[in-house]
Parts: C-alpha cells; sequence; structure tokens
C-alpha cells in the first residue's frame, strides 16, 4: 500500500516492511513522564483538532497517512476507548 502511495521499486514484503530501527517507550517507568497520554491545551479550538486529525495527502490529494490512536477521538480523547474509536473509524475511511 506505501509503495502504490509514493511510488518506487517494487520489493518483496520482507524488505518493503523492515524497519531500520526500533524505539520502545516505556512511558510508565520513565520518571519524567509517569504514564502519559495527550491532551489538547485550553483554549483549543474545534479547527485545531480538525486540523490535527486530518491525514497527509499525496501530491494528487489523495490521503496516505491516517492518524488514530487516543489523542484522535474528540469525545474520548487520553482514554483507552478513544483510540479504539479511532482506529475503528480510519480503518473504515481507508476501506471505503
Amino acid at each position: 500500500m506505501l509503495q502504490k502511495s509514493f511510488g518506487g521499486e517494487s520489493k518483496g514484503p520482507e524488505e518493503t516492511f523492515r524497519p531500520l530501527d526500533l524505539h520502545a517507550c516505556r512511558w510508565s517507568d520513565d520518571p519524567k513522564y509517569c504514564g502519559s497520554y495527550s491532551v489538547f491545551p485550553k483554549g483549543a479550538l474545534s479547527e485545531n483538532y480538525d486540523d490535527f486529525f486530518a491525514p497527509v495527502k499525496n501530491s494528487s490529494g489523495a490521503p496516505v497517512i491516517h492518524f488514530a490512536g487516543e489523542a484522535f477521538d474528540k469525545k474520548y480523547s487520553a482514554f483507552v476507548h478513544g483510540a479504539y474509536y479511532s482506529g475503528e473509524t480510519i480503518a473504515n475511511e481507508i476501506l471505503s
């Protein structure tokens, strides 16, 4: 799917999706964060949310990168079910 969106020489899936590096976050173990979740600052406008939720588009204007997670649900931001709902919403958008 990424190759279709961004072009490039066709390679097998084992080469196309092999990460160059990996970093695992351990938010709950980090003394600076003590666990973490996303929150919009006081005074953020609904337009800010709409810009934040917008997918990245290619040069043709087609959406190629979508975002989902606990920060991407207006009603349940910062909650696990917000992550679930936003993922479900984006998956349905991609499939339609």
